[in-house]
């Protein structure tokens, strides 16, 4: 899965720990991702890009 583009939907609330963005592929995988409110709901295509120390999968969109 790591840069592999996937199609994800942005969800309502941010990460806790990072104040990123939670996005959710297809294939029901998270991925924290940067970005601005307004893209919230949205289907976007991601990147994953590494897994860190606390096993959360992060990523680009784009």
């Amino acid at each position: 899965m790591i840069n592999k583009k996937l199609t994800a939907i942005i969800q309502t609330k941010r990460d806790k720990k990072t104040n990123l963005l939670v996005a959710i592929t297809s294939n029901y995988l998270s991925v924290l991702v940067e970005g601005k409110d307004d893209i919230k709901r949205k289907t976007v295509d991601i990147f994953p890009e590494k897994w860190d120390e606390n096993n959360k999968l992060h990523g680009i969109i784009d």
